[in-house]
Order: C-alpha cells, then sequence, then structure tokens
C-alpha cells in the first residue's frame, strides 16, 4: 500500500514537473533551403521560435557553424504560447556550390536544451573574376603601373557594366566592353599612379546592371620600392 502511495506520488511529481517545463519549436520544421545565391551576396531569412510549453522559455545563446553565417533572435525571453523571431544572415564571400550549414539555439528546455536549425544553399557565380586580388609591388611615387583584370559573364542574360569606382584616388579603372552578353569576356585596365610614399590598400567597386549582384568588388593594395 505504502509502496503503491509513493509510486503515484512520484508520478505525480514527474508529470507535474514535465507539464511546468518550456518547451522549444521551430514553427515549420528544423530544415530550410535558402535556394540560389550569388557569390558575394548576404542573404537574410528568418525562422520562428515557439514556446509549446508551460513555464517561460530562455534563449541563452545562438551559434553558427561558422563565421559566414550570423543570427540573432528578437526576443530571448518567451512565454508560453508566445514566438520569438531569429533572424539568419548568411555572407556567400567566398564560396561556391551547394553548402549545409546550421544554427545552434540554446535555452533551458531540458528535453531539448541544443536545438538545430539547418539549412542548404547553392552559391553560383555570377562572373568569373581572375585575379580576384591585385598587388602593386615596388611602386616608384608618380610612376604610373598597369594591371590587368578579366571578367567573364557566366549568367544567361546580358549584363551591362554601369560605372567603375575607386576608394582611393591613386587606382583607377576603365572597361574595355561595358556590355556583355552570356560567355563574353572583357578586360578591366587598372592604373596606379601613386603620388605619395607608404603602404596603401583599398578595392575597385564595378558597378552591374543584374540586381543579385549590383557590385564587383576587387580589392588591391600596393607597398613603395624600398
Amino acid at each position: 500500500m505504502v509502496r503503491t502511495l509513493v509510486a503515484a506520488l512520484c508520478s505525480m511529481l514527474f508529470l507535474s514537473i514535465a507539464y511546468t517545463q518550456p518547451k522549444i519549436e521551430i514553427v515549420g520544421g528544423n530544415d530550410r533551403d535558402f535556394g540560389i545565391v550569388y557569390t558575394g551576396q548576404t542573404i537574410k531569412r528568418t525562422v520562428i521560435v515557439r514556446n509549446t510549453g508551460f513555464d517561460t522559455l530562455k534563449i541563452s545563446g545562438i551559434k553558427a557553424s561558422c563565421g559566414c553565417t550570423g543570427a540573432m533572435a528578437s526576443s530571448q525571453v518567451i512565454a508560453p504560447g508566445d514566438t520569438s523571431s531569429v533572424s539568419i544572415a548568411f555572407n556567400s564571400t567566398g564560396f561556391k556550390g551547394p553548402l549545409a550549414k546550421n544554427i545552434r539555439i540554446s535555452s533551458n528546455d531540458t528535453s531539448n536544451a541544443l536545438m538545430y536549425v539547418y539549412f542548404k544553399v547553392n552559391v553560383l557565380s555570377a562572373f568569373d573574376i581572375s585575379p580576384q586580388f591585385l598587388t602593386f609591388v615596388d611602386y616608384r611615387v608618380d610612376s604610373p603601373m598597369t594591371k590587368t583584370v578579366k571578367l567573364k559573364n557566366t549568367l544567361s542574360t546580358d549584363v551591362t557594366f554601369t560605372k567603375v569606382a575607386s576608394t582611393d584616388p591613386q587606382v583607377a579603372g576603365e572597361l574595355r566592353k561595358k556590355r556583355l552578353k552570356p560567355g563574353e569576356e572583357t578586360e578591366l585596365t587598372v592604373k596606379l599612379i601613386p603620388k605619395k610614399a607608404g603602404w596603401f590598400e583599398g578595392t575597385l567597386n564595378v558597378n552591374t546592371d543584374f540586381r543579385e549582384v549590383p557590385v564587383i568588388a576587387i580589392s588591391f593594395n600596393a607597398a613603395m620600392k624600398r
């Protein structure tokens, strides 16, 4: 009799604790397909976290699987039945092809202390750029140096380059051809006319009319001859 009573009390206690716990749920499931993104783009998506439990859900941390991804919750304290949105930003710079990433959400849900959101994305290249980085070595003040960058349109539509701008006035770029059909290539002539001594760096920004990749950024640096 005593054993039965103790067992019943333990069962009631267990159920009481279980029913008063917070419970995390990712609305729509834990797997997402972010689709196609072009190299250099940063895409942003949102997932909804719901507390389906009977106590306050507290999000203690959100961590991405790599530095290319950032995530942040609109609220870290979620009342029973309420939701919070988690913003995910993925920077595709330096990536190409199909990728699989994830973010990890830590909370006080004892049954799911670590909840994962998995997403996949296919990174495509709108342009082939060669080289992707320029280095001017052993320059002399007022002595011009020239380098060439090849740009190829790998899209299925025509593209027009509308403007070339440099973050440093000592470096300028000029395109041989501004409108490219699919598969066509042009040359970007980059000229350095150094006006001061020392080491410096910057970026050449090539504006395009392709909405998904409005700017092609080509970094450069220069080191003076000793």
